[in-house]
Parts: C-alpha cells; sequence; structure tokens
C-alpha cells in the first residue's frame, strides 16, 4: 500500500514538474502586455525560440503517441500557407514561423499530455485574470491604456478563454464549480463589463445563459455555421447601409460612434484588402492604415473581425482549411459531458466576440479548438482512495 501511495505521489511531483515547464513555454505566446513591456523585444524572442525547442523535446519524448491524424493535417496546412504567402508577399518573418510552430506542436502535446496542458492553462489563467484584476485597481478605463494582459480591447479576447479553462479544468477534476471557483470567474467577468466591451458583455450573458440552460444544443454545427453566416451578413449589410443615415441611426441606438471606434474605417480597408488578394491573402501581419476620429494616423495589424482577418491573410484559401478545421473539432464534442459542453460555450462566445475583434489567431482560443477535438483525453481517473 505504500509503494502504491509513493509510486502516486512521485506521478504527481511529475506531473507538477511537466506543468511548470509548458508554463514557461506558453506564456511567451500569449502576448501579454506586462511581460513584453518588462523585457526587451530580442529576449522575448529568444524566449519564445528556446520554447520551441523544449516543445518539440516534449513531442519527441511522447512520440510513441503521437499520431499525425486529419485534424493536425488542417492545422499543419493552415499555418504551412500563413508561413508560404507571407513569405511570397512580404518576405519570411522568423516572428510568425516560431508562433505557427508553436500552435502545431501544442496541438500534438494536447492529444499527448492533455491533462498537464490543461492544468498548465487553468493555472495561467487564474494568474492573468488576478493580475488584470489588480492592474485594474484605482484605475480608470481608459483607451490608450495598457492593463497587464493589454489593452481593455484585450479583456474579452483573453479572459472569455481563460474562463474557459478554468472551468473545464475545475469540473474536471472536482465535477462542479465550489464556491471559490465562481468567485474566480465573477472577477474575470466583471473586468470584462468593467472594460466596456459592448460584444464582450452579450459574450458573457450568452455563456451564462448557455451554461445554466439545461436544454440539449442537438446540432452543434448548426451554432457555429450561423455564427459564420451572421458575421458575413453583418458585413454584407455594413457594407451598403455605413454610409446611410439608417447607419447613425443604428449606432446612436447602441450609444456608439459612427465608426464603432473606428471599426467600420478598419473593415473598409480590409474589405479593400481582400478585394486585392482573395484567393491567398495578404499575408499575416500586413498593416493596415487610416486616420482615425481626431485626424492621427494609425496603423493596425488587425482587421477587428475574426473572418475577415483569416481571408485578409490567407484568402479564401485559407479560410476554407479555417472553417474545416474548426468545424473538425466542434464536431468531435458531446454537449452531453459537462466540461465539452463548456468547451463548446467558450468557442461559441468568442466566434461571436469576433464580431468586432480579431481572435482567429489568439493562442487561448486556437487552444481551446484544440481542446475540442481531443476532449475525450480528458476524462478524468478517479484516485482510489488507500488505506495505508
Amino acid at each position: 500500500m505504500n509503494y502504491i501511495y509513493e509510486s502516486t505521489h512521485k506521478k504527481e511531483n511529475k506531473n507538477t514538474g511537466r506543468c511548470i515547464l509548458y508554463a514557461l513555454t506558453i506564456l511567451p505566446f500569449l502576448s501579454i502586455s506586462a511581460i513584453k513591456s518588462t523585457i526587451s523585444a530580442t529576449v522575448y524572442q529568444q524566449w519564445q525560440m528556446v520554447s520551441i525547442c523544449i516543445l518539440f523535446c516534449a513531442v519527441i519524448a511522447f512520440a510513441r503517441n503521437t499520431k499525425i491524424d486529419f485534424f493536425i493535417s488542417y492545422l499543419i496546412a493552415y499555418e504551412a500557407l500563413t508561413i508560404v504567402v507571407l513569405s511570397y508577399r512580404h518576405g519570411f518573418s522568423p516572428g510568425i514561423a516560431v508562433v505557427s510552430a508553436a500552435f502545431v506542436l501544442l496541438t500534438i502535446l494536447i492529444n499527448t499530455d492533455s491533462k498537464a496542458i490543461l492544468k498548465t492553462l487553468a493555472i495561467i489563467s487564474i494568474l492573468i485574470i488576478i493580475a488584470n484584476g489588480i492592474s485594474l485597481i484605482g484605475s480608470p478605463i481608459d483607451e490608450n491604456k495598457e492593463y497587464f494582459i493589454g489593452g481593455k480591447n484585450s479583456f474579452s479576447m483573453k479572459l472569455i478563454p481563460a474562463m474557459g479553462f478554468y472551468t473545464i479544468y475545475i469540473l474536471n477534476k472536482y465535477d462542479k464549480l465550489r464556491f471559490i471557483d465562481k468567485l474566480v470567474l465573477l472577477c474575470a467577468a466583471a473586468q470584462i463589463f468593467y472594460g466596456k466591451s459592448g460584444t464582450g458583455i452579450i459574450c458573457i450573458c450568452i455563456a451564462l445563459l448557455m451554461f445554466v440552460s439545461n436544454k440539449a444544443i442537438k446540432n452543434k454545427k448548426i451554432f457555429i455555421l450561423a455564427i459564420i453566416a451572421l458575421n458575413i451578413l453583418f458585413l454584407l449589410a455594413f457594407t451598403y447601409i455605413s454610409e446611410t443615415p439608417l447607419w447613425g441611426n443604428i449606432t446612436r441606438w447602441l450609444d456608439k460612434s459612427s465608426t464603432l471606434t473606428g471599426r467600420t474605417t478598419i473593415w473598409r480597408l480590409a474589405i479593400k484588402n481582400i478585394k486585392e488578394h482573395w484567393i491567398i491573402g495578404n499575408g499575416r501581419g500586413i498593416k493596415l492604415f487610416y486616420i482615425n476620429s481626431i485626424g492621427e494616423k494609425q496603423n493596425l495589424f488587425e482587421a477587428h473581425n475574426i473572418f475577415l482577418q483569416v481571408l485578409m491573410c490567407n484568402g479564401v484559401v485559407g479560410f476554407i482549411i479555417y472553417i474545416k478545421y474548426l468545424l473538425k473539432a466542434i464536431n468531435k464534442l458531446d454537449i452531453g459531458i459537462p466540461q465539452q459542453k463548456v468547451i463548446f460555450i467558450a468557442i461559441f462566445v468568442c466566434l461571436i466576440n469576433g464580431l468586432t475583434e480579431s481572435n482567429g489567431d489568439n493562442t487561448l482560443f486556437r487552444l481551446l479548438i484544440a481542446f475540442a477535438y481531443y476532449a475525450n483525453n480528458l476524462k478524468e481517473e478517479k484516485n482510489e482512495k488507500i488505506k495505508t
């Protein structure tokens, strides 16, 4: 009996060691403002390079359990297209190549070492929820201010998937949310409300309704395809009515500026770019130049819409691969299992948030998609109580 106890204890210590190592390799790919502003760009890039080497070694260590399936094949195809298009249009970018490699390696590890990766992401999630909350204390929301995880627009992009990972881990371990867990999630939701992100607030409300609802989600693909269709219809409608009085009435009713804080200007630029490079896109990391509402010249690397971003970077070819990759993951989920229901809800509301944010290449969101496909790996083995 003592031997079994000691063996279990050693296994837990080994798992903790892996989680610490995984945390150090995942952190540089989360674009956390407080970390990036603390160290130089060179050191940050070196950290990413070292992380890739460690992740590659971890993949080799689990090589006997590694299987390159269709899901990983879609991911590799999408990331390869990203690198090829960018290299063709603007030249090879080591930074983007490293990020693409990280997505692939982490996805493989989610398949082979899912419980350790989930624990790592849950720990990272609770740390960024708490740290970002502390950075908000006594600080009014400012459009131009950087908080722990970034500007206010990044709150919903990072905190929603973080809430998802934390909830999945707790349900996987305890089968229920404890009081302390509800406080953690409430803290994250409060930050999104405090950031005054209209889309983010809608996402939190929808997620809560879906979580407490006992009604079965019969067709998962319909939900996801509906969001994709909503995105397309929204952008088409915007293209035709943005210059009409109707648009002004709509934005006044929503209590928003006519440009939705510059987004409509960015969407026009993105749509123009897509028309010019619609087959394979114009490459990730391209700049969109525009003049803001106070006459300042601005440049952005994102389209402020998840699917516009994909189309702008990788064109129709990339868009088809991305959608296939997304739907293949969603199709694997069993909504009757609480953890998998949370994964679906998190992905669904992230796609809603994608109406106004470019979260398609957000690391936490991409890892959520990977966990959707490999969700069955998360069935927690219950330890037997051993009397010694």
